[in-house]
């Protein structure tokens, strides 16, 4: 079940990384910047995602579960 699960993790990631980095993206890299840089003055979203690799450092797959599960949460509030 275990192997299931890092499989789908990584199928995510994966497919995510894909679609974010193809040239028809409309995110594109000076945005992703920007994006990035809108951290310095609005630091909690980085600090959360700080918190999460602190504390499941020793947990990879939970840290996957964690981390996705909050990009899931964040889509869900932008639509």
């Amino acid at each position: 079940m275990q192997d299931e699960g890092d499989r789908t993790r990584r199928a995510i990631i994966d497919w995510l990384t894909d679609k974010l980095t193809e040239p028809s993206c409309p995110l594109t890299t000076e945005e992703m910047n920007h994006l990035r840089m809108v951290t310095a003055y609005f630091p909690e979203g980085r600090e959360t995602a700080d918190k999460i690799d602190r504390i499941f450092a020793d947990k990879p797959a939970l840290r996957q579960s964690i981390l996705l599960s909050t990009i899931v949460t964040c889509l869900d509030r932008l639509l």
